[in-house]
């Protein structure tokens, strides 16, 4: 199993020093291309995307995470900070329909 991130500059740095495949991404067509074809790769069972960039493919990013098998989609924070935390309340709440 292959690990892929997709983010900054920044992001991806520190993850090529661990070894990990990266992709930077400059704008939303980019992001949009590597992430479809990071789904495409068998060999790939996660993917870490940077908050940024997971807001320019909203829609792509949740129906994997939801309805998606296979990769696992992760966000993970980006140099600016951590918003996650809501979303993922809320995504459990949707999935799930319970209240956390």
């Amino acid at each position: 199993m292959k690990i892929k991130v997709i983010g900054d500059e920044f992001t991806c740095l520190g993850f090529n020093l661990a070894g990990v495949d990266t992709v930077v991404t400059m704008d939303r067509e980019t992001v949009d291309v590597e992430f479809e074809k990071s789904l495409q790769d068998e060999e790939i069972g996660l993917i870490f995307i940077t908050e940024k960039e997971a807001d320019l493919i909203r829609d792509k990013v949740d129906k994997q995470k939801t309805e998606g098998k296979m990769p696992l989609v992760v966000e993970i924070p980006s140099k600016v900070g951590w918003r996650e935390r809501g979303r993922t309340l809320q995504l459990i709440k949707r999935v799930l329909s319970i209240e956390v």
